[in-house]
């Protein structure tokens, strides 16, 4: 009988069902791999269940391989840490295994809490899986790459693990939750959206931006072809009109937005897009392009414009000046482009 895998997800903040709670993308993927390898995956989101406790006391008396907890830095580590002591309380034996942006970004410092049993560090989807059939055959974790553990009160830290490629990743088991308590609204159209991600990194280098660590630099992204058969999928599947990408930057590779942009009118999804995008983009496009990508769906694009200050922007790193911000806004406006912006 396959040996069950419990994933964690704790709420971060300012969780609003209908409105902000998405779909817990990271451990879908690192469930599907999972399920894929023939693991029984059971999600459990803090953000959705008021009965948390119940849920995690039954996933835990089924007495799983593990159980995997993801969270960014900040507001969701506490309720992390929360989960984490209750599962020690009711089980000891139970590895707990931290993943996400943090546990990546700060894995030494996550690996010394008494609430962590291993780290996992970069993509979850092979590491994972690896972990997994280690701790199943009661084998040498060093041999798995891309985790940080304890051993006899050491701290080891393995190999890390090559980025994996997008492409060969399996598309999200959207079984492993119940999609319909994941629908978020669109911040400027109000339409009711489901979640995807397409691209992971970012190709640029802004001075405050979390990606410019190592282990996370580097841009990827999945296929216009992939992409847009994601799209028809959860369309014809889930009846979406929007979809919010999670991406990091999705505009990082234009040759590729153009190939979706071509597929779109080729084949029309009838799905508008929130997307993030940078001031440069725009303002290096032309008019007709914009409206290309307005037709084929891009209709509200987040931009990270930060300071109309162009001291400020070049002290950031922004990679833009205060007059292409003017110029973008107003070819978006041309185009009948909506756009949110960020300031700090």
């Amino acid at each position: 009988m396959a040996r069950t895998i419990i994933l964690v997800y704790p709420n971060a903040g300012q969780d609003v069902l209908g409105i902000n709670v998405g779909l817990p993308l990271s451990l879908l993927y690192v469930g599907t791999a999972l399920k894929s390898a023939g693991y029984e995956v059971c999600i459990l989101d803090q953000r959705i269940l008021s009965d948390l406790d119940s849920h995690i006391n039954a996933a835990i008396d089924t007495n799983p391989l593990f159980v995997g907890i993801s969270s960014m830095t900040g507001y969701q580590i506490g309720h992390a840490l929360e989960i984490a002591r209750k599962i020690r309380a009711r089980n000891p034996t139970i590895p707990i295994v931290w993943g996400g942006v943090h546990a990546t970004i700060e894995p030494e410092s996550t690996i010394k809490h008494s609430l962590v049993d291993a780290v996992v560090i970069g993509d979850g989807e092979e590491t994972a899986v690896e972990l997994a059939r280690a701790l199943e055959s009661r084998t040498d974790l060093s041999k798995v790459r891309g985790i940080a553990y304890k051993e006899n009160g050491n701290i080891i830290r393995t190999q890390n693990r090559p980025q994996v490629d997008l492409e060969k990743l399996p598309e999200p088991d959207y079984s492993l939750v119940d999609v319909k308590n994941y629908y978020t609204i669109g911040h400027i159209s109000r339409i009711r959206q489901l979640q995807i991600v397409t691209s992971r990194g970012c190709p640029f280098h802004c001075g405050y931006c979390y990606l410019l660590r190592p282990e996370l630099r580097g841009y990827r992204t999945v296929s216009a072809k992939r992409v847009h058969a994601s799209i028809r999928h959860l369309k014809e599947k889930y009846d979406v009109r929007s979809l919010f990408f999670y991406d990091d930057y999705f505009f990082g590779n234009r040759t590729r937005v153009l190939e979706l942009i071509e597929l779109i009118e080729k084949e029309p999804l009838g799905v508008q897009f929130e997307v993030s995008c940078r001031i440069d983009f725009i303002a290096r496009e032309s008019e007709d392009f914009l409206v290309r990508m307005r037709d084929a769906g891009f209709t509200e694009l987040l931009i990270g414009v930060e300071s109309g200050s162009d001291r400020i922007l070049k002290m950031m790193r922004k990679g833009f000046t205060r007059t292409q911000i003017l110029e973008a806004n107003r070819k978006l406006a041309r185009a009948r482009i909506s756009s949110k912006m960020s300031w700090m």
